[in-house]
């Protein structure tokens, strides 16, 4: 994996993550993450390493930018971790399922994708 390349896509990412996170939200605060497709996306072709690396640093990169704001009145807070540790388990489990599909299919890409990022996701919510 050509790291320059993939911090490029990273930075890419988080700009598309942050700029459309106000126009694509459903309701008052879901949003669909773009992240997470790039930490899949990532994690069907790298090396396991690079992969779960990639991951950390695109769930950090995520908290980072996502303060939390808390239930009564006071300032908003970062937690840095629940996206981070939830990034490396859909970026785990989809290099384990990377094996068991298809790799030249879309609609593989795809799914792997929605199963990466629903594990991530859950973890990140647990974690929260």
């Amino acid at each position: 994996m050509n790291w320059p390349i993939a911090s490029l896509l990273l930075y890419l990412g988080l700009a598309v993550e942050i700029g459309l996170r106000g126009g694509l939200t459903i309701g008052q605060s879901a949003s669909p993450s773009v992240m997470f497709a790039l930490v899949a996306l990532v994690a069907a072709y790298a090396p396991l390493q690079h992969a779960l690396w990639f991951a950390f640093l695109a769930g950090l990169a995520v908290d980072l930018m996502s303060p939390l704001a808390p239930l009564g009145s006071g300032e908003a807070v970062v937690v840095v971790g629940p996206h981070a540790i939830g990034s490396l388990t859909g970026a785990y489990l989809v290099y384990l399922l990377r094996g068991f599909l298809f790799a030249r299919n879309a609609a593989t890409l795809t799914l792997l994708g929605i199963i990466g990022a629903s594990a991530g996701g859950v973890v990140a919510l647990a974690l929260l």
